[in-house]
């Protein structure tokens, strides 16, 4: 199962727990592979840095650092330009696309919106984990 991690899902693992941890330590233990592309990596850095300026830089890069190891990295070649109250939200499905992926797991309303990107499912993580339980044993 291949996946895109939007930012929030990412945050909120690694912050305040519930299924977005889950996921991440799925994403950790190699059950599910993380696709991710150069510009949704920044994001991830940019807003862990903003959002942690207590824990030290070092410790930070090196968490990230791992995960990202243990993803796919991808250089999209086509950019959508679907997600209108939020354009860079695109860069997720730009990502999927490209990657072949099967989902884009978010709790972003403007992408959760559109539900499916054919043949993309773009569910939240509760729908994640209800869809796929197996992911989390």
């Amino acid at each position: 199962m291949r996946i895109v991690v939007d930012t929030n899902v990412l945050v909120s693992g690694m912050h305040w727990g519930g299924i977005p941890v889950e996921i991440v330590k799925a994403w950790a233990n190699g059950r599910v592979k993380v696709v991710c592309s150069a510009e949704i990596v920044r994001e991830y850095s940019e807003v862990l840095h903003r959002m942690n300026q207590e824990m030290p830089p070092a410790k930070l890069d090196g968490m990230l650092s791992f995960l990202i190891s243990q993803s796919e990295i991808v250089q999209p070649n086509h950019w959508f330009k679907i997600v209108h109250e939020d354009p860079g939200d695109d860069k997720f499905i730009d990502c999927a696309f490209h990657a072949q992926a099967n989902m884009i797991l978010s709790g972003d309303k403007h992408l959760l919106q559109f539900k499916k990107f054919d043949p993309i499912q773009i569910l939240s993580p509760s729908e994640f984990k209800k869809k796929f339980p197996s992911t989390y044993c």
